[in-house]
């Protein structure tokens, strides 16, 4: 486990910064995968395939600005219920996109051979 993983396995939430500002994003996966309750930005760019999902399962929330971040981890900070709801489905949305690369790739063989 790299250093970033192991810190986001002791927080109680994470705010992808670099989404902050139109820089493409960062990938939300090493955080989701250690079960961490997400924050991000408008500007999620080539991460929005990764984001999407997590936001949907409950385990990322969109914000609009610095403040809705603030805000919006103000809010999981107070609520241990919603950080361990967001965490576990971050961590279930990983579990279930294991092996995708693998299987697309089988697919892809399929079709050329």
């Amino acid at each position: 486990m790299g250093v970033l993983a192991a810190l986001y396995a002791l927080a109680d939430a994470a705010l992808l910064g670099g989404t902050l500002v139109p820089v493409g994003g960062h990938s939300p996966l090493e955080a989701a995968a250690a079960g961490c309750p997400l924050v991000a930005g408008p500007h999620v760019g080539h991460q929005l395939d990764l984001v999407e999902p997590l936001e949907r399962a409950g385990a990322l929330v969109r914000v609009a600005d610095a403040g809705e971040a603030a805000r919006a981890l103000a809010r999981l900070l107070a609520d241990p219920d919603a950080r361990r709801r967001a965490g576990d489905a971050a961590r279930d949305e990983v579990a279930r996109r294991r092996g995708h690369a693998d299987r697309l790739a089988g697919w892809v063989l399929e079709m050329i051979r």
